[in-house]
């Protein structure tokens, strides 16, 4: 897989000059290449060990698979390099030592393929000593001394050499055409102090040596170096084209700590985000922040961010996958986020989200917490088009979520379109004979129901291992429950058309199936055909799924 990271006309042989594919018009070739296309991968995806171990379906198959024709192809002629050649930049990723040296080596020789990429992704974590030593030697393999010298340049800060995060440094500078950058961080502290610190450091320092605009025509050299082009920075400013930054908590590591084998688990884990704030306030033009495994910490510093021209109110969206940020987190992060749009959370299944000491007195209080997701929501939640947030158990601290442990703003939030919402966050602690169109905002489109009450936790935990007859006597002590919930929804149908006269699609999300069905020939939407001709005569879709 590192051989397609390095400058495909190094490695050409000589081909034809003519080929039948020249009488080909451009758009046809455009077409089939189409095919090839690299998809960017998802944030969370463990790097595959090894090409051939891998199988159609599987992640990373149709990648791997696509970046080797595209590389063949940029090898095949001079025609096909200048269609295939552009592909294969756009999308570049990195997943081991080898192929990031590679693409360094590349783009230190050939300024004209930096302005290619628009997507990078490193799915190494540079702080792990292997990947270190690893990245060491490959310099030694692949580049001359010179080059690798040059790499000191780019280390700004004071502290020790650290080679791997010049190498980075180097490339994320270089690529000033970026838009999306996945960048793959440690999920603990064995790891995070001072590499990681010091390549944002060094980023920081490297961008006010960039006028805003640019100089386009200017090669400064730093500290009178050597007139080799390692030394240099480049023309362009880097970070004015990035869009969308994705921090990756380091999946390996996160999967040590979840085998139930591991005895080396820390107290508190993930991505510190706070950390990483240098990478947003050098791009002027981020709009989406996506981060997998953070620790739930959005302590942000005591200061004004705005007097400090550090302001994050440029961000419109945030992603938070397998989290563990309680409520009280989002009510911080909201409000120094404050045009944000959309607010997505996933819950890590663990121990949960453990309160601070200072929020025990709201312990299984009716009364809402000053900080609570409600008063954020009411506060700074007005520009929100698209909220999806839930957990698998607060420990009875309702009063972070809000009074009686509900979401009463949501009627309010009137820009809001798109909703995913467990029940027991719509209702609270005590299920009210309050219809379920007066709990929700007006201008709502799409509709999520999750049915997850607090109290679930045990058997969601408990039923992988469930018996038959233990499935037949979950379900049969819900058969009232599954009466109320078919009743309720009935009504919200006719009730919608007035209340939210925009709904066209309701999903409820089951994520203890047995609930609704004793399995074999049982489908999960048995009990549902009322409710979908209920929906359906008022032109809503309405779906049931397995969470």
């Amino acid at each position: 897989m590192a051989l397609s990271m390095q400058n495909p006309t190094s490695t050409m042989e000589k081909a034809p000059s003519t080929t039948i594919f020249d009488s080909l018009p451009p758009e046809l070739i455009h077409s089939i290449l189409d095919f090839v296309d690299l998809e960017p991968p998802s944030i969370g995806e463990t790097r595959p060990v090894a090409y051939d171990s891998l199988s159609p379906g599987e992640d990373w198959y149709n990648f791997t698979r696509n970046r080797r024709t595209l590389l063949s192809l940029c090898r095949t002629s001079s025609q096909f390099l200048s269609y295939a050649q552009p592909r294969l930049y756009k999308t570049v990723v990195i997943l081991d030592e080898e192929s990031l040296v590679l693409f360094f080596r590349t783009i230190a020789g050939n300024a004209e393929l930096t302005p290619l990429t628009r997507f990078f992704s490193c799915h190494i974590t540079l702080t792990r000593q292997p990947v270190a030593r690893n990245i060491r030697e490959a310099l030694a393999k692949h580049c001359d001394r010179s080059a690798t010298a040059g790499l000191r340049v780019y280390r700004f800060s004071n502290i020790s050499d650290r080679t791997p995060e010049g190498v980075m440094c180097f490339i994320l500078l270089h690529l000033h055409r970026l838009e999306t950058l996945l960048l793959q961080v440690p999920i603990c502290d064995d790891y995070q102090e001072p590499e990681y610190t010091t390549l944002l450091t060094d980023l920081m320092i490297a961008r006010n040596h960039f006028p805003d605009p640019p100089l386009r025509h200017s090669v400064r050299v730093i500290n009178g170096l050597s007139e080799h082009p390692i030394f240099r920075l480049p023309p362009k400013t880097p970070f004015m084209h990035l869009k969308t930054l994705m921090l990756q908590g380091d999946p390996e590591m996160r999967e040590y700590f979840e085998n139930e084998g591991c005895d080396e688990v820390p107290e508190s884990w993930g991505v510190a985000t706070m950390r990483y704030l240098p990478l947003c306030w050098i791009s002027p033009k981020l709009t989406t922040l996506e981060i997998s495994s953070d620790d739930g910490i959005f302590d942000f510093p005591d200061v004004s961010f705005a007097a400090a021209g550090l302001s994050l109110d440029k961000i419109r969206h945030v992603y938070l996958h397998d989290s563990v940020t309680s409520p009280h987190n989002l009510y911080r992060l909201l409000k120094n986020v404050p045009k944000l749009e959309t607010l997505y959370l996933t819950a890590r299944l663990d121990d949960g989200p453990l309160p601070d000491l200072e929020y025990m007195e709201y312990d299984n209080s009716s009364e809402a917490h000053p900080e609570s997701l409600d008063a954020a929501l009411t506060k700074y939640g007005q520009n929100l088009r698209h909220l999806d947030v839930g957990w698998f158990e607060i420990f009875g601290l309702g009063s972070l979520i809000g009074a009686g442990g509900r979401l009463s703003t949501l009627p309010k939030l009137k820009k809001l379109e798109k909703l995913c919402i467990q029940l027991s966050v719509l209702y609270g602690s005590e299920v009210a004979p309050v219809p379920l169109a007066n709990l929700l905002p007006p201008n709502l489109i799409e509709l999520t129901l999750a049915d997850w009450w607090w109290t679930d936790i045990d058997a969601y935990d408990e039923m992988q291992d469930w018996t038959v007859e233990e499935r037949l006597k979950h379900y049969r002590s819900k058969k009232d429950y599954r009466a109320n919930a078919l009743k309720n929804l009935i009504q919200y149908a006719a009730d919608s058309l007035t209340s939210q006269p925009k709904l066209k699609k309701l999903l409820l999300l089951c994520h203890i199936p047995w609930t609704w069905t004793t399995g074999g020939g049982m489908e999960l939407d048995f009990h549902f055909d009322e409710v979908k001709k209920a929906f359906q005569k008022r032109g809503v879709e309405f779906q049931v799924g397995e969470a």
